[in-house]
């Protein structure tokens, strides 16, 4: 079953869902974040889920611009609220953040009072303290990576990446960048257990992982530990179809909760994992569960599988990694294995389908990409 995928009017000319869209972007970024994929891309399905959530009115014959009108005109949101040290952080003030706005205008050297200078350039936007202090490569202690935050800026402003450079914010997409931006750290994997109300117990997991890791020399990490939750392993495993005959790889499998699932279907899995302490974890469990026959961990460099024998694969990596596998993951699908991804959208595809959960945070998505309509249009 595939979701109804929208891009939010600007291809097809729906001028009022792409300016419902905006305004919603302004007033209610989370909810924004909430109802469009990494691209900007409106999901009707999660769209109509997040109104049924939130109490507000609707007909099942509604067209999405009467959907978003009524979600802009509730008076009450029923989204999931983070917890109060990430809600602090998930929030600006307006009047302050416009001052910063003028200032940077200043020090880059525009003119606030003239046409040309109440655009701020991309650059300009990286110089901001608040951003320079959250920002750095992958692997650092940042919050943020450079190309993550230029994704951001892409997707806030609606434009292509070749013209990212080029196009400029102007004061309220400004605003809009902040409150995105900052719901994006408060969104970063190492927190998500905060918003799922597990923190102490995967914070725990998460910081014994860090001690006792033994990660493979000069392989790239594609991501941090954090447990896939149950809802998000059946719901994936159930988009896959994923049963006898098939072999799924989970490329970054950590402890290998996925692996023993999709066994249980009788499926054969095949884990890709480069932290060792992970790889024994994830043997062991298979082993204890008497799926040994069914389960294999390699301990290896995800980017450099061979993934010819899968027949569906899953990923939970994040954007950066996603970035890096996005090679090997096109390939896949060119030759017929769906994808399934979770949290994170796979840059630049459209996906079949995107699933929610009433029992996770509304951002921690299953993106499921079935075929190769998937992939952008230069790539097919």
């Amino acid at each position: 079953m595939a979701a109804e995928v929208l891009k939010a009017g600007y291809a097809q000319g729906d001028v009022p869902t792409a300016g419902l869209l905006s305004e919603l972007k302004l007033r209610r970024p989370r909810t924004w974040m909430t109802v469009t994929n990494s691209q900007g891309v409106l999901v009707s399905r999660s769209l109509r889920k997040l109104c049924k959530q939130e109490g507000v009115a609707m007909a099942d014959d509604d067209d999405d611009a009467a959907v978003l009108k009524a979600l802009l005109g509730a008076e009450h949101s029923a989204v999931p609220r983070l917890s109060p040290k990430v809600s602090q952080q998930a929030e600006f003030d307006e009047s302050k953040l416009k001052d910063e706005f003028r200032h940077l205008l200043e020090v880059s050297g525009s003119h606030p009072g003239s046409a040309q200078g109440t655009q701020l350039s991309f650059q300009a936007w990286l110089s901001w303290k608040w951003l320079k202090d959250r920002i750095g490569p992958a692997g650092s202690s940042a919050i943020i990576t450079p190309e993550a935050a230029r994704d951001l800026w892409i997707r806030v402003l609606g434009c292509s990446s070749e013209a990212s450079a080029e196009v400029s914010a102007g004061e309220q997409q400004f605003v809009a960048l902040a409150n995105a931006l900052s719901l994006e750290c408060g969104r970063a994997t190492s927190i998500q257990s905060l918003m799922r109300g597990r923190a102490g117990r995967q914070q725990a997991q998460l910081s014994q992982a860090r001690q006792a890791s033994r990660c493979l020399d000069g392989v790239a990490k594609l991501a941090p530990f954090n447990p896939t939750p149950a809802c998000a392993v059946n719901q994936a495993l159930d988009a896959l179809q994923v049963g006898p005959g098939d072999i799924l790889y989970d490329l970054g499998c950590g402890d290998g909760r996925l692996l023993l699932a999709a066994a249980r279907r009788g499926a054969r899995a095949v884990g890709i994992e480069y932290d060792e302490r992970f790889v024994e974890r994830a043997r062991a469990a298979a082993s204890d569960a008497q799926l040994s026959d069914l389960v294999s961990i390699i301990c290896g460099d995800a980017c450099t599988v061979d993934l010819a024998l899968a027949t569906k694969v899953f990923v939970y990596l994040v954007p950066e990694g996603l970035q890096r596998m996005e090679p090997a993951l096109a390939a896949a699908l060119r030759s017929g294995k769906p994808i399934a991804s979770y949290t994170f959208s796979v840059p630049a595809w459209e996906p079949s389908e995107v699933l929610t959960a009433g029992t996770r945070a509304p951002e921690c998505k299953v993106w499921v990409y079935s075929n190769i309509e998937a992939l952008p249009a230069e790539e097919l």
